[in-house]
């Protein structure tokens, strides 16, 4: 083997690492599934136990998870700018937030999305759901507060893989429209991110 191999579901979190690999112009392709397939297909079992997309096959047959893992690996080895290496003033911050965006923001979609597999009672279910998605625009408005005030992207004017994050994420519940009246500075970075032409390649695979 000698491209990359992504497997994903259009318009899920696989699409973080689908840029991640359009970014840094490696060979790769995608396999799709729907979220049925994805939980027969036993190849992927055998590659990831726990199902999990994005599940990224490397040349060398090794296989990575998780999506900040997989973002950090493609652009250490491209040496994308966008990764500010040790060093970087904007190193820590970088770190924090990349971190707080996948590890805090992205956890809380697999609770509100699937409450049922944390509570057996409807409205137990309901509850959790309401709570979850209020503590995740509570950590988006967090988030909000450290982005760099004059922009153009959250590190100031070093764009970053934070920023590949915040366009793809936002996208999410609440929606665009909740990050332009709550979050302005987030809605400002996806809408910049977004006009990106490895953006638009990636976000025209991933519809439907």
């Amino acid at each position: 083997m000698t491209d990359y191999r992504l497997h994903s579901i259009k318009g899920w979190g696989g699409m973080l690492a689908e840029l991640a690999l359009e970014l840094t112009q490696l060979p790769f392709h995608v396999k799709y599934y729907s979220p049925e397939e994805l939980a027969a297909d036993t190849t992927l079992g055998k590659l990831n136990p726990r199902r999990q997309v994005p599940t990224l096959e490397l040349p060398d047959g090794s296989v990575l998870t998780e999506s900040l893992a997989i973002c950090t690996y493609l652009a250490e080895l491209a040496k994308l700018a966008d990764l500010p290496g040790a060093g970087a003033p904007e190193r820590a911050r970088y770190l924090r937030w990349s971190t707080f965006l996948v590890g805090q923001i992205y956890a809380t979609f697999t609770y509100a999305d699937y409450p049922e597999r944390f509570v057996d009672a409807a409205d137990g279910q309901a509850q959790m759901k309401a709570r979850v998605r209020g503590l995740r625009e509570a950590m988006w408005r967090q988030v909000e507060e450290a982005a760099a005030p004059r922009g153009p992207w959250f590190l100031g004017e070093r764009r970053s893989l934070i920023d590949l994050f915040v366009a793809v994420m936002t996208a999410w519940t609440p929606r665009d429209a909740w990050f332009a009246e709550h979050a302005p500075r987030l809605s400002a970075i996806a809408r910049a991110y977004r006009a990106l032409p490895e953006y638009k390649k990636v976000a025209a695979r991933n519809e439907g």
